[in-house]
């Protein structure tokens, strides 16, 4: 299936974007803290709970903080703007 905005980057390309970023900036990058914050929850839990080890904890930590960061500052709405109502514009 063919996306409707083929022009917009994906979640995944935008997570290459901004892991290369963080690398780059380091811990002046501001998704570098929430993401190494979300991996040491992430690993803690997986130390406590007996189901998963603390590596795959780490990484589900991470990537939620990282899943976190984008879907409440980049990902676009998907609710109508004000004024944006195309029946009434004008010809």
């Amino acid at each position: 299936m063919a996306r409707q905005h083929p022009e917009e980057p994906t979640l995944v390309e935008l997570t290459i974007e901004e892991v290369k970023a963080m690398g780059k900036q380091g811990i002046d990058h501001p998704s570098t803290r929430p993401v190494i914050t979300g991996g040491v929850v992430g690993a803690i839990a997986g130390a406590v709970l007996p189901v998963v080890t603390w590596p795959v904890g780490l990484f589900a930590g991470a990537a939620i903080a990282l899943y976190t960061r984008f879907s409440c500052a980049k990902l676009p709405s998907s609710r109508p703007t004000a004024g944006a109502n195309p029946s009434t514009a004008k010809s």
